[in-house]
């Protein structure tokens, strides 16, 4: 019992899992393809009763009503007068009997007892079909029938040929039941197919799924019990890494964790000891220390006092030296504004310079521009003179125009009928010379106000002009007076650089002065503010001794409380 277990422990989940799938899917495929299978057969089987025995059933049932019908005819013939309308009819069924006994003879060529049955009925027609020429003769010469061949020869060949199509029809009906019972059992040995398949497939996949169940139930009752007595500080615990399954590989894991844990418990117990001894020994150095701190402290003070009075001295030079400094730096800015503004304005003035000379020249130009505009406008008047003269003799044309086609109005009228085309061509006429004149007088008017306005233009352009040469000459007048002004700039720049030069040069030889004082200052302070910062921290120092020695006590208590809890595991 106990190995069955332990072989139902080292089955892998996985495994399982892939079996499972494996007899399903195993199981599904058989169940298609007996089914695809079926259902081939089963389809083979409804297609050929439908597709070849039902199509022949219906040409016999057709033999057998058209045979009815023939006899009936040939009943007609024999006890009725001669009709040509019977015997159309009596052609009309032996075509299509004949047709469907060709048909049937011929499809039934692979079936040996399909074909001798056709056959025996084609024959059994014929033979039937024999005696009508000789009947049909005998009616048609208005003779009575011979009793012994309607009677008695023509009786046996029909009945024998009824016979016949009932023997090839129950023949189609004994093949359609076969085709049917065969689909049948097809039907009833895949349906228990299915029922064995899928009775097997449950069977194995239940009998595997409970293995695994309790394969895993096994596993977890084993691995629970030994995770609680972890749980309870036995860290000496050791879990099942034999199973070759994935509970094997956790357990496995889990021992190298637990034996991980267990080293560094052993270690901070060591160490813990170790720290608690280092504690007493640092509780006795900083009583040692706390001693020596004071003592230092003491002395510090005593340097600090005379720094101080050393950094107060430093501290009186310093502001002198530095308001002298404060004095020499106002002139030197104020030199400074000097200078910069000369050089702005010696800028200044020499920008207007060339800027008012490009400003003649280009006033020169404006007033070549408008002289120019002058001399063009000129010449556009008396292109309005000589565009006026043309307008002028267009409207004398377009008069003459009207006169002409009044004329010819007028000599259309005369003429009657033949001229009514010539008097609408003369209408038409007028009326373009009347539109011309209207548009030449149109014109005229507009070439007048052109006129007048270039008439203002001129005049105005004539007034510019002037004013332009009276800006001319005020702007060179000005552009000489800027010249005088930077001559007189020119001559005093050096002179305001030599002294700005000597400030500048006082300016540094003071601040050198006051840099050094302001160093042996700062240093004189420094000194003391160090002086008073080592005093604080001696004092400082001596809290924290303090403090050190009741971190040591709780530190040593920590170590005792660390190594009680460490205690508490079992790692032996």
């Amino acid at each position: 019992m106990s190995a069955w277990i332990h072989r139902l422990r080292n089955i892998k989940i996985v495994h399982s899992v892939v079996m499972l799938w494996v007899l399903s899917l195993l199981a599904t495929t058989a169940i298609g393809v007996v089914g695809i299978n079926s259902i081939f057969q089963m389809n083979s089987t409804t297609e050929e009763i439908t597709s070849e025995i039902i199509p022949k059933l219906k040409d016999w049932e057709d033999v057998n009503g058209h045979m009815g019908n023939l006899r009936n005819t040939v009943t007609k013939i024999i006890d009725r007068d001669y009709d040509e309308a019977m015997i159309q009819t009596y052609e009309d069924l032996n075509g299509q009997i004949s047709a469907i006994l060709d048909r049937n003879v011929a499809a039934s060529q692979d079936n040996p007892e399909e074909g001798e049955l056709a056959k025996k009925a084609a024959q059994s027609y014929e033979k039937y079909v024999s005696y009508l020429p000789t009947l049909i003769e005998q009616r048609k010469q208005g003779l009575v029938a011979d009793r012994n061949l309607t009677n008695v020869e023509m009786a046996e060949a029909g009945n024998q040929l009824t016979q016949d199509i009932l023997n090839i029809v129950d023949y189609q009906k004994r093949v359609a039941e076969e085709k049917s019972e065969a689909s049948k059992q097809l039907y009833e040995a895949s349906i228990r197919f299915f029922v064995v398949i899928f009775g097997v497939a449950l069977l194995l996949v239940s009998a595997i799924s409970i293995l695994v169940v309790l394969m895993i139930r096994s596993s977890m009752k084993d691995f629970i019990s030994r995770v609680e007595r972890v749980a309870e500080g036995d860290v000496t615990i050791q879990f099942n890494g034999k199973l070759s399954n994935e509970f094997g590989m956790m357990n496995r894991a889990l021992n190298k964790t637990i034996s991980s844990i267990r080293t560094i418990l052993q270690i901070i117990g060591q160490d813990s000891q170790k720290l608690t001894q280092q504690t007493i020994a640092l509780t006795a150095s900083s009583e040692a220390m706390k001693t020596s701190v004071g003592e230092v402290s003491t002395a510090i003070q005593e340097v600090s006092l005379g720094s101080v009075n050393q950094a107060e001295e430093l501290a009186s030079m310093t502001e002198s030296f530095q308001a002298f400094g404060d004095r020499l730096d106002e002139i030197t800015r104020s030199l400074e504004t000097v200078d910069g503004a000369a050089k702005q304005v010696n800028d200044k003035a020499q920008n207007s310079s060339g800027k008012l000379a490009e400003l003649v020249t280009s006033v020169r130009g404006i007033a070549d521009s408008f002289e120019e505009t002058q001399s063009k406008v000129h010449n556009l008047t008396g292109s309005l003179t000589r565009v006026t003269e043309i307008t002028r003799l267009i409207s004398d044309i377009s008069t003459q125009t009207n006169l002409l086609s009044l004329n010819a109005s007028i000599e259309a009228a005369r003429a009657g009928e033949a001229g009514r085309g010539f008097a609408v061509v003369a209408g038409e006429i007028r009326k373009l010379a009347e539109q011309t004149q209207h548009s030449s007088q149109g014109i005229d008017e507009l070439l007048q106000e052109i006129g007048l306005e270039m008439d203002g233009v001129s005049a105005t352009s004539a007034r510019t002009g002037e004013v332009l040469a009276r800006q001319s000459e005020v702007v060179m007048t000005t552009m000489e007076v800027i010249q005088e002004i930077i001559r007189s700039i020119r001559e005093m720049m050096p002179q305001i650089e030599d002294i700005t030069g000597s400030v500048v040069t006082v300016n540094e030889d003071k601040n050198r002065v006051l840099l050094t004082v302001s160093s042996a200052s700062a240093v004189a302070e420094q000194n003391s503010a160090s002086s008073e910062e080592i005093s604080a921290s001696a004092i400082e120092l001596n809290g924290t001794t303090q403090d050190i020695a009741q971190a040591i006590k709780e530190l040593e208590s920590l170590s005792i409380e660390m190594i009680q809890e460490v205690e508490k595991f079992k790692l032996v």
